[in-house]
């Protein structure tokens, strides 16, 4: 019995060959693009774009990130890759808690994904890709002095035709500033 319910693993010539990567990568936010300031709370709304040129990927995208806080002073927490972009940074929140919630969406036209398409300068297995891939992230983050925990939910379409679900993944951070 399979601990992960996966099919058999087929073994080292069914993985990708060895082939040097090369990624060239340009994405642009649009902080403020909307914004919303009351003594209570602020709201923003930061559309971005973004395309990847390379062998491993090549891809573009567009999203936004819409977020709510009790301060201006923190971004959006860092996310696994491609997804909707924060930098994870945060000031100095003194002796208080500042909060923030926070949900996007992107799209992306993929073009080439090694680990879908296989290897480029050889023969190697592959699946039937989704040209087309959605994003969906969702979370909050408290921070308290030098210190910030964020949760951050992440819902990403079907990448490949065969593949039996999308997939939801989730990430817990702990970030001290220096």
């Amino acid at each position: 019995q399979h601990i992960t319910n996966s099919p058999k693993p087929r073994g080292w010539k069914n993985q990708l060959d060895f082939e040097p990567g090369v990624m060239i990568s340009w994405q642009r936010r649009v902080p403020y693009a909307w914004s919303f300031d009351s003594e209570y709370f602020n709201a923003r709304f930061e559309p971005n774009f973004n395309i990847t040129l390379g062998n491993i990927r090549t891809h573009a995208g567009v999203g936004g990130m819409f977020v709510i806080g009790s301060s201006q002073l923190q971004d959006t927490p860092p996310r696994v890759r491609p997804a909707v972009p924060g930098t994870g940074v945060f000031m100095d929140s003194g002796n208080t808690v500042d909060w923030q919630v926070f949900a996007g969406a992107e799209g992306r036209a993929i073009a080439r994904d090694i680990f879908l398409d296989g290897n480029t300068f050889s023969n190697s297995h592959s699946v039937d890709k989704r040209y087309f891939v959605g994003d969906l992230s969702a979370g909050a983050a408290l921070s308290y002095d030098d210190y910030r925990l964020a949760y951050t939910l992440n819902y990403r379409t079907k990448e490949f035709k065969t593949q039996n679900k999308d997939s939801i993944f989730g990430s817990l951070t702990l970030t001290k500033r220096f």
